[in-house]
């Protein structure tokens, strides 16, 4: 985030920050990062989701990135019918449908269903983005689709790739408004720079795809914060 807005600073806040009303109007973007949706729901309740909402209502933006997608959905269905259900409506309900998951399967002390998920932008957004061609790979581990969706909220795909899954050809990243604000929902971990990842024997072996496009991934990236922003792109020209 810092290098993508450079022209803007960056910290991070807690549910009882929210709580306490740290979302004011000099706030321009909130982030809701991965891990887990459950503790967001519990620790922020209906208060923090409403004043989320007043303050993408006022003008404010906010990004959810898996965990932070789940949990802006109207409905949130994780792993239904195994001991890691989490399946429960969602007070926040940016988006009107639900966050369906996990897209691949997940396990909370292994990282063996991590994977390098093929990801097909939409044509026009690839344009905006700058984005040659518009298949490019993702990391995504216990993240969603989304079901519900309206063409116009798609910005990007789970690619239909050989062996196929439930999450092929489904939502990846969903957009929307909800008064003067933006929102924008992504199943995947495009903010992650490949590099960064922990070294485990799985995610050393998703590496090469990851790098391969990676430029491209960064370039949906930039497209998705200026996209909540409303504002354009501010990296291209360094890639």
């Amino acid at each position: 985030l810092c290098e993508a807005l450079p022209d803007m600073s960056v910290r991070e806040i807690s549910a009882a920050d929210v709580l306490a009303g740290a979302l004011t109007e000099s706030v321009a973007l909130l982030v809701m990062p991965g891990g887990a949706d459950s503790p967001y729901v519990k620790q922020l309740g209906v208060p923090g989701a409403e004043a989320i909402r007043q303050f993408v209502r006022q003008g404010g933006a906010y990004i959810g990135i898996c965990a932070g997608a789940y949990f802006a959905a109207s409905f949130c269905e994780f792993e239904k019918g195994t001991p890691l259900e989490v399946c429960s409506a969602r007070d926040l309900a940016l988006f009107s449908g639900r966050a369906i998951g996990s897209a691949f399967g997940f396990a909370y002390t292994s990282t063996k269903y991590a994977c390098a998920a093929g990801v097909d932008v939409v044509p026009e957004v690839a344009r905006s983005a700058g984005i040659v061609g518009s298949r490019l790979h993702a990391y995504v581990n216990g993240g969603c689709f989304f079901d519900g969706a309206h063409e116009s909220e798609v910005l990007a795909r789970f690619a239909a790739e050989v062996g196929g899954g439930r999450a092929d050809g489904q939502p990846m990243v969903v957009a929307g408004f909800l008064g003067a604000g933006r929102w924008v929902l992504t199943g995947a971990h495009l903010e992650h720079e490949p590099s960064r990842l922990n070294h485990t024997t799985y995610h050393d072996e998703l590496l090469p795809r990851l790098l391969a496009t990676n430029a491209e991934r960064r370039l949906l990236m930039d497209y998705i914060l200026a996209r909540a922003l409303g504002r354009k792109c501010m990296r291209p020209s360094k890639l």
